[in-house]
């Protein structure tokens, strides 16, 4: 997958209109700025500077400028219209970035959209750090911690720098084309056609991980009573109040799997076979839960599905609770 599944594919201002329609709030890799926050005075530009250091020094993220949220329920709003400062462009942040925190960054993505209320939305897409930690312009490391960026402690500064000694593994998925599925129904049948969920694994560090368990949960609502799958493994259980089935898998060196290498994500042969009935098609939405655990490290996120006018929509990974 060419795409990095971690975070939202934003390629024009329809994507972020989703966002709004959809109500997609906040997360862990996800921060919405209004259009005041992305200034040329010193003190905005030190916020810039302190929450894109504070998301590579974490687990990456993006930041979208030119959407208002609301803070009670940290959903987007389409009340902002949009950065209208013209000396503001993808160059100056750029810049910005790239002159006042270090070490230097690598791998930042800054796209702007132009709004149809004439102003302009920017997304910077900030990778995890395998060179960090960075520091931002007030001498301070930071890090993301319950959707804010906080002053990191000593022993997580210490864990930074050593990303590049220990696997850093994580695990995702999408529908089969992306993150969207248009939904399809024989006729006179209640329940769609089969939808696969496909998996990668992979490894931000440099050292390898040669073993591994993945974990696949999918909400109930979303599986049929006699589940399609490959995995090896399956139970029912409540995980964080929701019902669901989990799948579990395990790689191996040991069953002639490559070790997970930084240079590529692995895709799982193991898939989930998932359907929606025809009384959720409008504004139901649903959870998928990804996990994986190696000797000594372990990560697990959330995933937001929606489905709305027969079409289903996957978001994520969502803020841990």
């Amino acid at each position: 997958m060419a795409e990095d599944t971690t975070f939202l594919v934003l390629k024009a201002y329809a994507d972020i209109q989703r966002l709004i329609d959809g109500g997609v709030e906040e997360g862990l890799y996800l921060d919405y700025k209004a259009s005041p926050a992305l200034a040329r005075d010193s003190k905005s530009v030190d916020e810039l500077c302190k929450d894109v250091s504070a998301f590579a020094n974490s687990a990456g993220g993006q930041l979208v400028y030119g959407v208002a949220e609301d803070k009670k329920t940290r959903k987007p709003t389409d009340a902002d219209p949009g950065i209208t400062d013209e000396k503001i462009t993808r160059e100056w942040i750029e810049q910005v970035i790239n002159s006042k925190i270090h070490p230097r960054l690598s791998g930042v993505r800054i796209v702007q959209f132009v709004t149809p209320k004439g102003g302009s939305v920017f997304v910077v897409t900030i990778p995890q750090t395998q060179t960090g930690p960075h520091q931002a312009p007030d001498k301070r490391y930071y890090k993301r911690f319950e959707l804010q960026s906080v002053a990191m402690e000593d022993y997580e500064i210490r864990d930074v720098l050593n990303r590049g000694v220990a696997p850093d593994l994580y695990v995702k998925c999408s529908f089969p084309n992306g993150f969207e599925h248009r939904l399809e129904f024989k006729p006179h049948m209640e329940i769609s056609e089969n939808i696969p969920i496909t998996m990668w694994v992979g490894n931000r560090s440099q050292t390898p991980a040669e073993y591994a368990r993945i974990l696949l949960g999918i909400d109930s609502e979303l599986v049929p009573s006699a589940p399609v799958h490959t995995f090896k493994q399956r139970r029912e259980t409540t995980f964080e109040g929701q019902s669901c089935h989990v799948f579990t898998a395990n790689w191996s060196v040991l069953d002639q799997r490559f070790p997970i290498f930084k240079e590529a994500d692995f895709q799982l042969s193991e898939q989930v076979m998932i359907a929606v009935k025809s009384d959720h098609l409008h504004g139901r939405s649903f959870i998928i839960f990804v996990g994986i655990q190696a000797p000594g490290f372990s990560s697990f996120d959330r995933y937001h599905v929606r489905c709305e006018n027969a079409v289903l929509r996957m978001y994520g990974p969502l803020p841990k609770e």
